[in-house]
């Protein structure tokens, strides 16, 4: 299990859920992770109302009666119903979403950023392939990134086993200009070059402001074939940080 903790600044609040995992709350605009125990808070929580989040906006409403704690094979604070699976759900202060430009997945100019990143890592024989690539003012600077998660197929938990090839990957990369020169940062990568299964399929969740700063952060998940884990992200001047990070399974 893997926990990592990053402090903001401003008087947020709001607790942040991936695939029915609880992943942290927002406390006075620092996120902090849940603990795997009955003491935690959250366990008091009831009737939680959360709101569906997308890439770019809002897509629905939901109401969770409770969480429950499991403790045993995958340590964490789950919400129990599959209609919540597949979902990136926020209770808090109401997050802000940035405006943003779609653009086509098979845009030669982003696949070739793909497959300069996938050369770079050593996956010269890798295929460039994007499931989405958006355009979004990520630090408020009026500049706008672009984000793109790649990956060989759009679902690609199944290659977290042995079924994989060495040539799977998945990213998630944002193209951007610092001091000038146009870069990719890399926000998350797996690949199967070594074993022939990826470690974790990585995936752009959604993109919103959750602290209140003006400024807008990313969420990602890297689920496998037994556990799932997601992160937020913070962007600026060319550069990520990993705000705060959980993951759960066997």
């Amino acid at each position: 299990m893997l926990v990592t903790l990053v402090a903001g600044t401003l008087a947020a609040k709001g607790l942040l859920m991936v695939d029915m995992l609880a992943i942290a709350r927002l406390e006075n605009g620092k996120w902090k992770n849940l603990v795997s125990k009955p003491s935690d808070p959250v366990g008091k929580l009831r009737n939680i109302q959360f709101t569906e989040l997308g890439i770019s906006g809002t897509t629905g409403k939901v109401t969770i009666p409770r969480l429950e704690l499991q403790s045993d094979v995958a340590e964490g604070w789950f919400a129990i119903k599959e209609e919540w699976s597949n979902k990136v759900l926020w209770s808090g202060t109401a997050p802000k979403f940035p405006a943003t430009q779609v653009y086509s997945p098979s845009s030669k100019v982003y696949l070739d950023v793909v497959q300069a990143h996938l050369r770079a890592k050593g996956l010269g024989q890798a295929k460039a392939r994007i499931n989405r690539v958006v355009g979004v003012d990520l630090d408020g600077d009026g500049v706008r990134e672009v984000v793109i998660e790649a990956a060989p197929l759009a679902d690609m938990v199944p290659r977290t086993m042995e079924d994989g090839k060495p040539t799977d990957y998945t990213s998630i990369l944002i193209r951007c200009v610092r001091n000038g020169k146009a870069i990719t940062v890399v926000v998350a990568h797996h690949d199967a070059r070594q074993d022939g299964a990826l470690g974790g399929a990585d995936q752009l969740r959604a993109i919103a402001d959750f602290d209140g700063d003006g400024k807008f952060e990313v969420v990602g998940s890297s689920d496998y074939y037994e556990g799932q884990s997601a992160a937020v992200y913070q962007f600026r001047k060319g550069s990520v940080r990993k705000l705060v990070e959980y993951g759960a399974g066997v």
